[in-house]
């Protein structure tokens, strides 16, 4: 496909749509709708020697490749039938990316049918509908909302953005300042054994079952209090969540965010980098294949940060949540466990934009 197609394409998704989303100062990642590009925009699909190519290969682009833009491959998922080889997760990729939000699922489905009615000129390889906890009762039995650092954005908001958006100093090129990177994670998520009451965990000579299991994969109960790791007591919200600190070292929210302390392999205490990302997950069911009627349901994991790999949610996965720098690998996500499973991924660049999405590519 030639550049100037591209470019007319471009404009003309931009106009379905973004068409009553403002586009002024940094792009923000909770508006209606988001438009991001993958490595695979640039380079074309995967093959194994993509990720080496330094330079852009596809639409006659000149601007360098977003330089978090890689296959996404993240410790131990060649553990999953979904995405054990490179050829797997390239399967999983799309060129462009288009996030739709909004409290009305009626105005969603109509984007999507803006979007769809383009076919003869684009394919839509998959849709992903997804809600919040607060329609029903939450898949893991918390609702711990569809985003986070809200408090950092209204109170911080220079720490906010320069855990969510590129910077001057993060060594991209000048027109790429201001926008995120996102990434897309599905987890399919079982939840007959997580409901189980013979679901078990053992930590030394402790063990817990059932529902005390479950509160401590977490490190939290079905009132969404922290749950004291001593104690098994709930412990009240505290204004800078540093009840958090109590929870057991080895639960999930203390394994994605450590707060403060962590283990190296040897045991030694070290010091934590303050490294976060602006989360916004939703939860999905749908049926496994075409006239089957079992359902699946899960998670749509999706991130926004300055940087995935050195500190955003290549990091933060590879080591805390897959590492023993907390004491053990997070009991929710270890493979081992059996309870998720992720089924599908890819790493996108939103960038900020004057004319159309995309046009810092393309020189306007």
């Amino acid at each position: 496909m030639s550049r100037s197609r591209v470019v007319v394409l471009l404009k003309r998704l931009g106009e379905r749509v973004l068409w009553d989303t403002e586009q002024t100062g940094n792009v923000c990642p909770t508006e209606v709708g988001r438009i991001g590009f993958s490595v695979r925009f640039f380079k074309g699909p995967y093959t194994h020697l993509r990720d080496r190519i330094p330079h852009a290969v596809r639409f006659g682009i000149q601007k360098p490749v977003p330089r978090c833009l890689l296959s996404m491959r993240v410790r131990f998922d060649e553990r999953y039938a979904e995405l054990n080889t490179g050829a797997k997760i390239g399967s999983k990729e799309s060129d462009i990316y288009v996030l739709l939000e909004h409290h009305s699922s009626g105005t969603v489905r109509r984007l999507v049918d803006r979007i769809s009615s383009m076919q003869d000129e684009i394919e839509v390889v998959a849709i992903h509908f997804g809600q919040t906890a607060n329609t029903g009762e939450p898949l893991l039995g918390v609702t711990d909302g569809i985003s986070n650092l809200q408090w950092s954005r209204k109170h911080d908001w220079g720490t906010y953005s320069r855990w969510v958006y590129i910077q001057s100093e993060d060594e991209e090129t000048d027109e790429y300042c201001g926008g995120s990177y996102l990434v897309f994670r599905k987890y399919r998520i079982d939840l007959e054994r997580w409901w189980n009451d013979n679901l078990e965990i053992a930590r030394g000579a402790k063990k817990h079952t059932g529902a005390r299991a479950r509160e401590h994969i977490l490190g939290r109960a079905e009132n969404d209090s922290v749950v004291e790791n001593e104690t098994g007591r709930c412990l009240p919200r505290l204004p800078d969540d540093s009840e958090v600190l109590r929870a057991p070292l080895d639960s999930h929210i203390r394994q994605a965010n450590p707060r403060r302390v962590g283990y190296t392999n040897f045991g030694a205490e070290v010091s934590v980098p303050d490294f976060r990302i602006l989360r916004r997950s939703w939860e999905f069911s749908e049926p496994y294949a075409a006239g089957n009627d079992k359902t699946h349901r899960g998670l749509l994991f999706l991130c926004f940060q300055s940087n995935i790999q050195e500190r955003g949610f290549e990091f933060i996965h590879d080591e805390w949540l897959m590492s023993k720098f907390c004491g053990t690998r997070d009991s929710l996500l270890d493979p081992a466990s059996g309870l998720v499973e992720p089924i599908a991924g890819c790493y996108y660049f939103i960038p900020r934009w004057t004319s159309y999405p995309g046009d810092v590519f393309f020189g306007g």
